[in-house]
């Protein structure tokens, strides 16, 4: 996505053609690619999409490896079909696991059953030798129909909860289920929560970098309806739309009126079943609606109900694909965002046993309950006279500023800087670069709760969630030596863009509204 120069070279010819990436799809790690150059085509033949292969089968995967500049062709046999982490998003869809190896640089190329395309290559378990995984057909093809029906890729669609299987006799009868097992086969997997499985999992895999393209699957389900099936459902995310449907408690049976078997599992085709994700995942996009079979806790019987699909934001983001981190200094302490990503900066690929508890909770745990809504720490302080004392402060979260909830790293910038204290002289508050102009007189009413009885309009409270640690700053020193720290530290801003932008805009539609309500309060005054 961030490839700033494409070229593609045709087998058995010496020139490269210029391409560019029209589509990602970050989630399934794949990228529709557009050759700039119409003569790329002449001479090739179109190639037809299979279906998934079977077990036992042999599957040719072709591509340039490392180690040679020739295109390379290797052979293996489809030892393993299920929904399983993709390293490159965490997240977890069908795959397809060959015996073939595939090494880096093959990613992106086509695996063959025959003369047909049955998927493209992506990545292989670096734990173990000539495991390979193979992107299959259908999940390409949802990337591909979703670019068709809605011009770019919207994503893969989640369910918005958190669920457990239900195996046990005790859990089954406690709600009511039958524990006759019949002809259901079980693999046992669990998924308590976002992506804590998924990113374990993901870490002993390595993708071996590049792009593909490409489809078409039916399900395998006869309609009888087994006797074991039901999942528990154990949190529904605030933000999704089934959250107005779906409690805790209650035990999804079927999806689409397939039966979801005790472990998760749908039937995939004849003995072979996999994770019901799977048909949410290939098969459906945001906004559509589906058929939920459930039993409710308390109510006899079961009932049909209708949720619609979304992919909820997460409270703290597994990736930051194409993004830059956004932060915030203020009196030389510096703000962000907690990501995944920030996490294994700090404390490595073993974050999860490494991190502070508090953070990872968050990470693993933690759901947005409002729109826009972050996990905002203190990443770090910049020493200077104004933070003697806080030198040793690094990684907690920030709660509360000046007794005022912080929703995110905006909220927080919002409540620094685009504020007016009548009772201080200093309201030239400068969120641009290190020089002494202003940006601003902002003007906002500061009437809220002071978390920190001891301080003064002269002063900023800081409040953070681990012991209620508190930190107190002198806003006059801040606005002082803020410039002094960030040219010292080579900084070129205390802000990034996107919060100075987000400021910009906020601090105008300010004053635009004052200026709607001016006639009014002169109108009433006289």
């Amino acid at each position: 996505a961030w490839g700033s120069s494409i070229r593609l070279h045709k087998h058995g010819r010496v020139k490269k053609y210029k391409a560019k990436v029209e589509h990602v799809s970050h989630s399934t790690d794949l990228a529709l690619l557009d050759v700039l150059e119409p003569g790329f085509w002449d001479g090739l033949t179109e190639l037809e999409l299979g279906g998934i292969p079977e077990l036992h089968h042999r599957v040719t995967v072709v591509g340039y490896p490392i180690g040679g500049d020739k295109i390379s062709v290797t052979e293996g046999v489809v030892s393993r079909i299920e929904v399983t982490p993709y390293s490159h998003s965490g997240e977890s869809f069908l795959a397809i696991q060959i015996d073939a190896a595939i090494n880096a640089g093959n990613s992106g190329g086509p695996a063959f059953e025959g003369t047909r395309v049955v998927g493209v290559a992506f990545e292989s378990l670096v734990e173990a030798e000539n495991i390979g995984y193979i992107i299959p057909v259908p999940v390409i093809q949802h990337m591909i129909r979703d670019i068709v029906l809605h011009k770019q890729v919207t994503g893969i669609v989640r369910m918005g909860f958190t669920w457990q299987p239900l195996e046990n006799p005790s859990m089954r009868a406690y709600y009511g289920l039958s524990n006759d097992e019949g002809d259901v086969h079980t693999h046992s997997a669990i998924q308590i929560r976002k992506r804590t499985t998924q990113t374990r999992n993901a870490r002993s895999r390595t993708t071996t970098s590049g792009t593909a393209t490409l489809t078409n699957t039916s399900e395998f389900y006869d309609g009888n309806m087994p006797d074991y099936t039901g999942i528990l459902i154990r949190r529904v995310e605030p933000l999704a739309p089934v959250h107005r449907i779906l409690k805790k408690g209650d035990v999804l049976l079927k999806f689409q009126g397939v039966p979801i078997g005790a472990d998760g599992s749908v039937p995939l085709r004849d003995d072979e079943r996999v994770l019901f994700t799977h048909l949410v995942a290939t098969g459906k996009y945001i906004g559509d609606k589906v058929n939920l079979t459930i039993k409710r806790a308390g109510s006899p019987g079961v009932s049909e109900v209708e949720v619609e699909l979304s992919r909820p934001a997460e409270l703290v983001p597994g990736n930051l694909w194409d993004k830059k981190a956004s932060y915030l200094i203020y009196a030389g302490l510096v703000f962000t965002s907690l990501s995944d990503p920030y996490l294994a900066s700090e404390f490595g690929r073993k974050w999860e046993e490494d991190a502070p508890l508090d953070l990872i909770r968050q990470s693993l745990e933690g759901m947005p309950k409002h729109p826009d809504e972050e996990v905002v720490i203190l990443s770090r302080v910049l020493v200077s006279s104004t933070n003697i004392g806080y030198e040793g402060v690094r990684n907690v979260r920030l709660e509360k500023v000046d007794g005022i909830t912080v929703k995110s790293l905006r909220h927080l910038a919002s409540i620094l800087f685009n504020r007016h204290n009548t009772t201080s002289s200093n309201t030239n508050i400068t969120i641009s670069g290190t020089g002494n102009a202003p940006l601003a007189k902002l003007n906002d009413d500061v009437n809220s709760i002071n978390a920190c009885n001891a301080t003064s309009s002269d002063h900023l409270c800081f409040e953070f969630a681990v012991d209620s640690f508190l930190l107190i700053v002198n806003r006059t020193e801040a606005e002082e030596q803020d410039p002094t720290i960030l040219a010292e530290s080579n900084i070129p801003a205390r802000m990034s863009n996107d919060l100075k932008l987000y400021l910009e805009n906020e601090i105008e539609s300010h004053r635009r509204n004052e200026s709607s309500l001016s006639p009014s309060i002169h109108a009433s005054a006289g």
